[in-house]
């Protein structure tokens, strides 16, 4: 692991991009929609449950995929990896999302990784090491890294490569997840005002 105060230094010496020009996808569960009203792109429980690029409890976030399958795939890897008994899973829905405007800071370049001083391995370590940290009360590199790129206002979000997409040999194409900061007062809109995300959904199964 990284020494935090390096870590950090590093961070904030990296520049980032522009948004990739390809869309995204997120798969949402189909009752947390329809019966809890909760909005599509709404980061407020992942940033309260904590995740690979970000702390339990904090600032909402939003993760997209690279495709449709990833985004499956990323929401159902446990139980396909662990080969966990198999049981119903709630419907789900996924969707396309363009964003605009948006400053990312680049983790699957090599050359934004040399400056970090990470090896691509350490950031496609499996789940249950981030969250074996965080039990120790630890953060993980890749959380480490999130959390100070969001203290950085300059900084939209982040690119970084799937853990599930390196599991798979990364058969499936585009296997890159876009991370965004979302706003803590509105946690279904980015942070930076001139941000945009545009849901793409021809079959009108999603509120608007």
């Amino acid at each position: 692991m990284v020494a935090p105060h390096t870590l950090a230094s590093s961070v904030q010496a990296a520049q980032p991009g522009p948004t990739p020009a390809a869309a995204f996808y997120r798969s949402v569960s189909l009752k947390v929609i329809i019966n809890i009203g909760a909005h599509p792109l709404d980061g407020a429980h992942a940033g309260a449950s904590g995740g690979r690029y970000h702390r339990a409890g904090g600032a909402p976030i939003c993760y997209l995929a690279g495709t449709q399958t990833l985004a499956t795939f990323e929401c159902e890897h446990e139980a396909m990896v662990l080969h966990l008994p198999s049981k119903p899973l709630d419907p789900r829905i996924t969707f396309a999302v363009t964003v605009d405007n948006a400053r990312i800071l680049d983790l699957t370049n090599p050359l934004v990784l040399a400056v970090l001083g990470v090896a691509p391995g350490d950031l496609v370590l499996p789940s249950a090491h981030w969250q074996q940290l965080n039990r120790q009360g630890v953060l993980s590199t890749t959380q480490e890294i999130g959390e100070t790129a969001r203290a950085r206002p300059e900084i939209d979000g982040l690119l970084v490569p799937s853990w599930l997409g390196s599991f798979l040999n990364n058969a499936i194409p585009r296997s890159d997840n876009l991370v965004l900061f979302m706003n803590p007062a509105a946690p279904e809109q980015p942070r930076r005002p001139g941000v945009t995300m545009t849901i793409h959904d021809p079959t009108n199964l999603l509120p608007p």
